[in-house]
């Protein structure tokens, strides 16, 4: 059964009405409810529960006063689920408002014990009677919805910001899988303002957050949900409730409408709920989604290209990124943008807002991390020695091997150990890489090879050297300046200026090889045995500030890692500028 409801005094009086008609066709319209003057804004304002059995009603739904004649709505069920009472009702402003891409959001107020504190809000919404499914069904109606929680099961300091996708009345998510936030803070016993955006088909995308007011602060927002026509990792796998629905669809389209919900016994009475300017839009409502790199994304690429989707009301988009504090606009021609070289280990923001017919958008910020290097090699990925040696080729020259280091290693658990024995001609050992396609070495501001090694106090002195080939076969080779490097117990940073290679020919946009090795070729080092070295985590930088020696570097304005008279220019031009201090 579902009822209208139309006002009489401060009490909404119900009656029987038919079934709505499922439309196919997308109306897309726009509605805000304010309640005020204790009464509704739209004169279609249709309530639905589950079950709603025969006899008296028990779910009381009026308008209550506010300060200032700022009225609001109230859902109240008198009874508990196994005393006749519901165990949800739904409120829809009009079940025959279909929406796609939908921004639906309500102030909500957290009031009552913690057996009322389930405020829901429902996008893409159906309410159907029970029967069309199952002539069993108890009496009432049954709905879909991507429905957003707002509640305190477990007490009033435990209020949680909850995602989920309901079918049949019944949540499609598997357990352990569930999007939900805590919201910080024990001041709960007051208002909030809470909003569920989705957009698209398939797939689609539903996003939820709670600020502090409308228009406020924002205090929390959820990971988006991405939901598609086939079974997500997220979807339970007992299904559907009932075998005649199609197996775990996307909620396509549908009403907006606010709820309460208490599935539990007891106690009496069950839920009591409350919502103000309530609101659904289409042009001017979702902001765009499915950002890529996703907020706190770390080791993001120098060259990263930034992607979002975008609602269907999208006529132009405006691009903000940078530094945190320091965004700038840009104007993507689409939904997707090539940002210049990054700087390493830098972490930036970003968000897109999104122009309508009507009004911006204006979307949620953003924020990633860079890589602080690119990874040649990590040793990582080698669990034997013969599949070190199928990439690290042994062979290139002098008496020894090479193994897969599991104790002696620089970061993660695993590097390459080198044994060598130098005492014949050709007086010298060397293993290398030959990448599979060239590499660019020259591309996003690099100037360093870096590596880590460390060797033993028994190795005899003898240079230990990088050599670099490109793909034209021209090379160059650059040897450590102390020949007792070999003989660190410890590990050390290697640092090689790529510059180097370029002045001799080298062209670093086609490396082909690259080369480890020990020995200075012309003699014997004049002690016998097995000599041995480590190498981990080779890597390409950008410029970067190297400070061993902890050096006090706070007065270098321009970052090249030194405090001169550059810096002092910057500071001079700007000397006595003054900016705005906001202070406690």
């Amino acid at each position: 059964m579902k009822t209208k409801c139309v006002l009489m005094g401060l009490v909404l009086g119900c009656v029987v009405i038919g079934s709505p008609v499922w439309s196919q066709i997308v109306y897309n319209v726009n509605w805000e409810e304010t309640f005020d003057n204790n009464s509704f804004d739209l004169p279609t304002w249709e309530i639905v529960e589950y079950p709603d059995w025969p006899g008296t009603p028990t779910l009381l739904v009026t308008i209550e006063d506010g300060p200032a004649d700022n009225d609001y709505l109230q859902m109240h069920e008198t009874l508990g689920v196994n005393s006749g009472g519901s165990a949800f009702g739904l409120g829809m402003a009009d079940p025959n408002d279909i929406f796609t891409d939908v921004r639906l959001g309500a102030t909500v107020n957290i009031n009552g014990d913690a057996s009322w504190g389930h405020h829901l809000l429902g996008a893409r919404a159906r309410a159907y009677p029970a029967t069309d499914l199952n002539p069993s069904a108890n009496p009432g109606h049954v709905a879909d919805a991507y429905v957003l929680h707002i509640d305190y099961e477990e007490g009033p300091a435990n209020l949680v910001l909850e995602l989920e996708k309901v079918i049949a009345a019944q949540n499609n998510m598997r357990g352990g899988y569930e999007v939900y936030a805590v919201i910080p803070g024990l001041e709960h016993d007051r208002s909030y303002y809470a909003q569920i955006d989705v957009i698209g088909s398939d797939p689609v995308y539903i996003t939820c957050a709670l600020f502090e007011e409308k228009g406020g602060d924002l205090i929390v927002r959820l990971p988006t949900l991405v939901d598609t026509n086939a079974q997500d990792e997220w979807e339970d796998d007992a299904g559907l409730p009932y075998p005649q629905m199609l197996v775990y669809p996307a909620l396509t389209q549908g009403s907006s409408g606010v709820s309460g919900i208490n599935e539990n016994e007891e106690p009496i009475p069950g839920y009591k709920v409350s919502f103000d300017d309530v609101s659904s839009k289409h042009d001017g409502g979702p902001a765009a989604v499915g950002l890529s790199p996703a907020d706190g994304a770390a080791e993001v690429a120098w060259d990263a290209t930034l992607e979002w989707v975008e609602p269907s009301f999208a006529t132009g988009r405006t691009l903000w990124f940078g530094t945190p504090g320091s965004l700038q606009p840009y104007s993507p021609a689409g939904t997707s943008y090539d940002l210049p070289t990054l700087q390493a280990g830098q972490t930036y923001e970003w968000r897109v807002d999104v122009n309508g017919s009507s009004e911006t958008v204006t979307g949620y910020t953003y924020s990633f991390t860079t890589e602080d290097c690119i990874v040649i090699d990590d040793f990582e990925s080698y669990p034997l020695d013969s599949s070190l040696k199928l990439v690290w080729d042994p062979n290139a020259g002098g008496a020894g091997n090479i193994y897969v280091e599991t104790g002696n290693v620089y970061q993660g658990s695993r590097a390459m150990r080198l044994d060598y024995n130098n005492d014949s001609a050709p007086f010298y050992k060397e293993v290398t890489r030959k990448f599979d396609t060239p590499q660019d070495w020259l591309s996003n501001n690099i100037v360093a090879l870096t590596l880590a090694f460390r060797g033993d106090d028994n190795n005899a002195q003898q240079p230990l050297y990088v050599r670099i080939e490109d793909n034209n076969g021209t090379s160059h080779e650059a040897a450590h300046d102390k020949n007792f490097a070999v003989q660190t117990e410890v590990y050390r940073q290697g640092d090689i200026e790529l510059g180097e290679f370029t002045t001799n020919g080298v062209d670093l946009s086609q490396v082909k090889k690259l080369t480890f090795g020990v020995g200075n070729k012309t003699s014997s080092p004049g002690q016998g045995g097995t000599n041995r070295i480590y190498i981990d985590f080779i890597r390409l930088y950008q410029p970067r500030c190297l400070n061993p020696d902890n050096l006090d570097l706070r007065g270098d304005v321009n970052g090249d890692c030194k405090i001169n008279l550059y810096d002092l220019a910057i500071m001079a031009n700007g000397w006595l500028n003054d900016g705005m201090a906001v202070t406690p």
